[in-house]
């Protein structure tokens, strides 16, 4: 009788003393835990009766302090943010167990790292356009271009050949030094630009660098830019030294060099647009030599009937008849076709950039 009032009383006393729900007593794992007992509750290790009523009330806080209690399941739960039991065994309620200070070096299982957040809250964009883009892009392609012999020598040894054959050995015709300063921009922007491009291109489709440098952040234009920049910059020098040569072989100087800078900017753009529309045309590099042909021959023939004097305007229908007209012009003074001439530089690089945009490929073809 004496027994039965001292447990009723104690579990009195267990049940006011707890502010947590069952009197203070962790959920135990399903009956049938070996590790706790056959019995469904907790173990009793304190001999069952005699055990001092105390015990009871500072197990829970114990239990408290570790924070919340495993699930049935056997997976301990990730404790919430500020509950003082992350990772760290509680670092916001124990001054000393701060992130690599003495925590308990648990790691939760099923908790996974939160993904970086982008600052701004926005996805990096696009890069469009940038000079180092263009910069790195032309520098990788001018090694390219320099370590094979055969493209070294097409774009770099033939338009230096043929403009010094063409100024000292076979010297000025009759119409002037003007031809000769004509023919020398043509071999430099054919061999140099238009042929040399078209194969680079071509060579850079079938080997997937296109596609790689496609998939970056660089847009088409600057990936296009950065390849054709070293093409057009050789041509430039190359121009330069052999309007030197041909001034030292004897040629007087321009009366209006803007317009010979004119056809040498004209004529890049025409043979960067005609370079581009015939790689979507060529099947490998090789057969860049057989492709770009007709296009070189339609420049050459084009430029030398347009440096008469009386020059029939027909001629300017072909993409060379305006380069001839502009480089005549800078060196006679005459302006009375310049503004066809300008009219057809821009017209035929206008219908190569939308003939580019419709037959270019990115993918290697079969």
């Amino acid at each position: 009788m004496g027994g039965g009032a001292r447990a009723a009383r104690r579990g009195h006393d267990r049940r006011a003393d707890h502010a947590l729900p069952g009197g203070g007593r962790v959920a135990g794992p399903p009956a049938g835990d070996p590790a706790r007992g056959g019995g469904g509750g907790v173990r009793d290790r304190g001999g069952g009766a005699g055990r001092a009523a105390g015990a009871d009330l500072v197990r829970p806080a114990r239990v408290a302090r570790r924070g919340r209690a495993a699930p049935a399941g056997g997976r301990r739960r990730a404790p919430a943010a500020g509950a003082g039991g992350g990772a760290h065994g509680g670092a916001a309620g124990r001054p000393g167990a701060a992130a690599g200070l003495g925590g308990s070096g648990r790691v939760e299982v099923g908790a996974h790292p939160r993904a970086p957040r982008v600052p701004g809250g926005r996805l990096p964009r696009r890069a469009d356009g940038g000079g180092r883009v263009i910069t790195a892009l032309g520098v990788a392609e001018l090694k390219l271009l320099l370590r094979n012999r055969t493209a070294a020598s097409l774009a770099v040894l033939m338009p230096l050949l043929m403009g010094v054959y063409v100024a000292v050995v076979q010297g000025p015709p009759d119409d002037g030094w003007s031809v000769v300063i004509a023919l020398q921009v043509v071999f430099t922007l054919g061999f140099g630009v238009y042929v040399t491009s078209t194969t680079a291109l071509t060579a850079r489709r079938q080997d997937l660098y296109l596609k790689r440098l496609r998939t970056g952040a660089a847009s088409d234009a600057v990936v296009l830019t950065g390849i054709l920049l070293p093409v057009v910059l050789l041509a430039v020098v190359q121009t330069v030294l052999l309007v030197g040569v041909s001034l030292v072989a004897g040629a007087p100087l321009p009366a209006r060099p803007e317009l010979l800078v004119l056809a040498v900017v004209g004529g890049a753009a025409v043979t960067c647009a005609a370079g581009v529309c015939t790689s979507g045309l060529t099947g490998t590099a090789e057969l860049a030599q057989i492709t770009t042909a007709p296009f070189f021959l339609a420049l050459l023939v084009g430029v030398l009937p347009a440096l008469g004097e009386d020059a029939d305007s027909r001629f300017m229908l072909l993409p060379g008849g305006g380069l001839g007209v502009l480089v005549r012009s800078a060196w006679d003074g005459a302006t009375g076709q310049v503004g066809l001439a300008v009219l057809s530089v821009a017209a035929w690089t206008v219908a190569g950039v939308v003939l580019a945009t419709r037959v270019f490929r990115w993918d290697p073809r079969g």
